[in-house]
């Protein structure tokens, strides 16, 4: 008696990522890796069957020069030709860039040299932010201010300018006038001698100026 057990191949199992996302500033090729396994434990080979990608060993590069949405096509074949495929959906994302919104101009009449501080909102739909700085002043993240100290009268430019990671930027600017308080003057002229014979009330002339009033 002879018992004869007859096996019949089953095709190859291949795994490759659903869904790629990859960001605009990253320089191509965009890769990722594949696997396979067979259930008799054969030799399993690769092929890309889209035009859109590379194949090196079990690693697939899409070779995407632009923004946008790309399927690649893998089989995995084993040793009697029997296969199996997967498609990867690939989006090379389109990146913005930040947008900075500062205070209209302002005027601002001080009593003496102060810290001043001016509203900024800097906002970035792609969430990659990398820097964000002022010319002038130091940028307060979470109170979205830019704040400096105004120790002189006169016009200060204040640029604020964000940055992302793919070296896209914005810039907003507020010119701040500040004027700063001097004190008032009195003049009551020469000096005077007086000979009373008895007491009494003495006015004199004085001259007030405020520049501040002007």
């Amino acid at each position: 008696t002879i018992v004869i057990t007859i096996y019949f191949n089953k095709p190859p199992e291949l795994a490759c990522p659903g869904e790629l996302s990859f960001p605009s500033c990253t320089e191509g090729p965009f890769c990722w890796t594949i696997s396979a396994t067979d259930p008799e434990n054969g030799l399993i080979t690769y092929r890309v069957l889209s035009d859109n990608a590379s194949l090196e060993d079990s690693q697939v590069c899409l070779n995407a020069d632009s923004p946008g949405s790309y399927y690649v096509k893998v089989e995995a074949t084993d040793n009697c030709g029997a296969t199996d495929t997967c498609v990867t959906h690939v989006t090379v994302q389109t990146n913005h860039p930040p947008v900075v919104t500062s205070s209209q101009n302002l005027t601002l009449a001080l009593c003496k040299a102060e810290e001043v501080c001016i509203p900024v909102s800097v906002d970035d739909i792609d969430q990659n932010l990398a820097t964000i700085v002022a010319n002038y002043g130091v940028y307060d993240r979470p109170g979205n201010k830019i704040c400096f100290m105004a120790d002189t009268a006169g016009v200060y430019r204040i640029v604020t300018t964000a940055t992302d990671s793919c070296d896209a930027s914005h810039s907003d600017t507020t010119f701040v006038t500040i004027t700063v308080n001097v004190p008032p003057i009195v003049q009551l002229g020469a000096d005077t001698s007086f000979n009373l014979c008895q007491p009494e009330e003495i006015c004199l002339p004085f001259v007030v100026t405020d520049d501040n009033l002007k």
